[in-house]
């Protein structure tokens, strides 16, 4: 046999040579597949339960939004352990499921034991599951800025961060999003932009309102409605309402009563209405000064490696001809 093959691979040595090259590149392509990791992932299967809670202090937390989860999430199958931690504004439960448990029919089993959940929360606040991540899943960090040069820089760093987050969010974020392997971008840094409302407490008590007349009107005024066709002329016209406030102006506009008088008293009358940004918990730093940072989190099982190149594409593109002028990505950190 072995002298049948020496024979054959001397007569053919041009077939013998292109298999050899043929096996050669295949394995070299085989290389670059690898899912080599710098930190290799090793968590078991679990799934994270994770509801903000902005107004009730820790205890109330735990006794009204986290005891209730748990007690609802008992018993589900294959879970192995449950876990959970409530502190101030957050309320988070984990899972671990038994080895081998698939992680998309876990979600799915505790998504519907959450819906029963959320009848006997406190109202406003939903009970989210955390990206199908890992704490090794964070593979690239970036930060937002403004470059040297930039020609609408806002004046002060508050300002500038504002902005700088506002891009990250509603920019950035859903555009890496979509890039494969990529389960969630993270957001940290930066001020989450509100309308600020401040009453003024003497005007509220000479006008006879209260807090909570300036909340309904508000509430009532932050939608717009529909109120169905019209037909005329063969044609037909679509009616809205619009009533979704947009800036300053228009909330201080906004009638809270009707007296005597020909004009109502509005909102800007009794309060002072402002861009402010709501009360935040942490910061992100780069060189010693305040940044906005966002996080890549990898999907679970896929090569980092790859998704970290596929990332830093989708940013080379990003920066090139879809942000505001003067605003630039920086990779701060990439795993492969």
């Amino acid at each position: 046999m072995i002298d049948r093959i020496l024979e054959f691979s001397l007569r053919q040595r041009v077939f013998v040579l292109m298999g050899a090259i043929g096996i050669l590149a295949f394995g070299t392509w085989s290389v670059t597949q690898l899912p080599i990791d710098a930190v290799p992932d090793i968590t078991n299967v679990q799934v994270q339960i994770n509801t903000e809670v902005i107004d009730l202090a820790p205890e109330e937390s735990e006794r009204l939004v986290t005891f209730p989860i748990e007690t609802e999430l008992a018993g589900i199958q294959g879970i192995t352990e449950m876990r959970s931690t409530t502190k101030f504004g957050l309320s988070q439960v984990t899972l671990e499921f038994s080895d081998g448990t698939d992680l998309y029919r876990a979600r799915q089993l505790v998504n519907e034991r959450l819906q029963n959940v959320v009848e006997i929360l406190p109202p406003g606040i939903v009970p989210k599951m955390a990206p199908i991540s890992t704490g090794l899943g964070e593979i690239i960090y970036y930060t937002v800025d403004y470059t040297s040069d930039a020609p609408h820089k806002p004046e002060t760093r508050d300002k500038q961060l504002m902005e700088l987050k506002t891009i990250q969010d509603y920019m950035i974020k859903p555009m890496l999003r979509s890039v494969p392997g990529v389960a969630e971008i993270n957001s940290a840094g930066g001020y989450d932009m509100q309308f600020v409302v401040e009453p003024d407490q003497d005007a509220l008590r000479d006008a006879g309102l209260t807090l909570g007349d300036i909340a309904d009107v508000i509430s009532q005024n932050v939608t717009n409605v529909g109120g169905g066709l019209l037909h005329h002329a063969r044609e037909q016209i679509i009616i809205r309402t619009v009533g979704r406030i947009e800036n300053t102006s228009q909330i201080a506009a906004l009638p809270i009563k009707f007296g005597a008088g020909r004009t109502p008293i509005t909102l800007g009358d009794v309060a002072r209405i402002e861009i402010g940004t709501r009360v935040r918990t942490g910061a992100a730093t780069q060189d010693g000064r305040e940044a906005v940072l966002g996080t890549v989190m990898m999907l679970v099982g896929e090569n980092s490696r790859m998704v970290a190149e596929a990332v830093k594409e989708a940013i080379n593109e990003i920066n090139e001809n879809k942000l505001p002028e003067g605003v630039q990505i920086q990779v701060v950190y990439d795993r492969s």
